[in-house]
């Protein structure tokens, strides 16, 4: 019988999910243009209690010296405003400066508003719709290809869909006056997993990819950091054997250096955690992507898509340690003016890689899939 409930249960989110894709409006991606992504910002009032402020800067800089100038659409995938404990009006005041670079992209028709959890209610108010925000989108290319969805994620699971108010009241009236803070370590909380693993099975199964936020959690091609730094030290295992003397030896200090920073995820970083037995027993397919957060402990982390690329791109200022500053790999890209902000690329990958991996590695197609096999992975119109 429970069996049956918890198969009817997820039936259900499944069939909103591919409701929610359907509708989805469809931006059309042009040639040598681009799309930075968003999520999780949590604008508050500037008080104690508001998790944007101590990102602010960074954020602001990114968007003005970086991506305005480089003609990118800004993607702001939902939860940036925090309306569960703030009301809009304190929120726009203590931020103006942030809506005026939002109204910059807006002007030149390049901003992209989705709605979160916390921030759903601007759908049900018309004075406080800003900017059309949406529930999803999808990013077209030439030739039908494969489209990228791009939601908040709270939409696979109902309790966020039907609950959400009952949580708004609790956060407004219980936790926010208790000065409770919405750190980024709540994507621990298996609701949150069972939300990535829903967004993942639905991906794979309908052979698309999927951006989400919500968990807080950056991942990219399914994988957390650590699982990304794992399948690095067993490739090198695998070379290590075949290798000569010297080679072994650079090897070797490949997979120590590797292996260290593996530890430090496990230890002190629970948002880059293993992820991929979460998804399947099977080799994980690259179709979920997670922007991760702007209230991030050491920076704010997005994603950006361009017409062939997609890459997890981590931003962070001084506060962060010298030794990642210095011994990151790639360097760190400094801001021209704001030379205290860094840009660091943490994963980049081919669309068209990505694209074959999901089709080949998602099992025969099922009658009444979204979308057909298509090989082409230029985004470009």
């Amino acid at each position: 019988m429970l069996n049956k409930l918890l198969e009817n249960y997820e039936k259900t989110i499944n069939s909103y999910l591919t409701r929610l894709y359907n509708e989805a409006a469809e931006i059309t991606v042009q040639k040598g243009s681009g799309f930075i992504i968003f999520s999780d910002l949590h604008m508050g009032n500037g008080r104690k209690n508001d998790d944007f402020k101590k990102n602010a800067e960074i954020f602001n800089s990114a968007l003005q010296e970086y991506y305005f100038n480089r003609n990118y659409t800004l993607v702001l995938n939902g939860d940036i405003e925090e309306l569960q404990k703030f009301n809009m009006s304190s929120i726009r005041s203590r931020w103006a400066d942030t809506y005026r670079l939002f109204d910059n992209f807006a002007f030149e028709d390049r901003l992209i508003k989705i709605t979160g959890n916390h921030d759903d209610n601007i759908l049900s108010e018309l004075n406080d719709q800003r900017y059309n925000e949406q529930q999803a989108v999808k990013l077209i290319g030439k030739n039908n290809a494969t489209p990228i969805f791009i939601f908040h994620g709270h939409q696979a699971s109902v309790y966020y869909r039907y609950l959400n108010r009952l949580n708004s009241f609790l956060l407004r009236y219980i936790v926010n006056p208790v000065g409770i803070r919405n750190f980024s370590k709540k994507h621990r909380h298996m609701k949150k997993m069972r939300i990535e693993k829903r967004s993942y099975n639905f991906s794979r199964t309908n052979r698309i990819i999927s951006i989400i936020g919500h968990t807080h959690r950056p991942l990219f091609e399914s994988l957390s950091r650590a699982d990304s730094l794992h399948f690095s030290i067993e490739t090198l295992l695998r070379m290590y054997r075949k290798a000569d003397f010297q080679n072994r030896k650079n090897i070797e200090l490949q997979i120590l250096e590797l292996k260290r920073k593996y530890d430090i995820c496990i230890d002190s970083k629970p948002e880059y955690e293993p992820a991929s037995l979460l998804y399947s027993k099977g080799i994980p397919v690259p179709c979920l992507f997670n922007t991760g957060c702007t209230i991030g402990k050491r920076g704010i982390t997005g994603i950006e898509v361009t017409s062939d690329t997609i890459s997890l791109v981590h931003w962070f200022d001084s506060r962060v340690s010298n030794r990642f500053l210095f011994n990151s790999e790639p360097v760190p890209e400094p801001l021209e003016k704001n030379t205290t902000i860094h840009k660091v690329v943490l994963r980049s990958d081919k669309l068209d890689y990505i694209f074959d991996s999901i089709n080949l590695l998602s099992g025969v197609k099922k009658t009444g899939e979204l979308n057909p096999l298509v090989c082409n992975a230029d985004l470009s119109a």
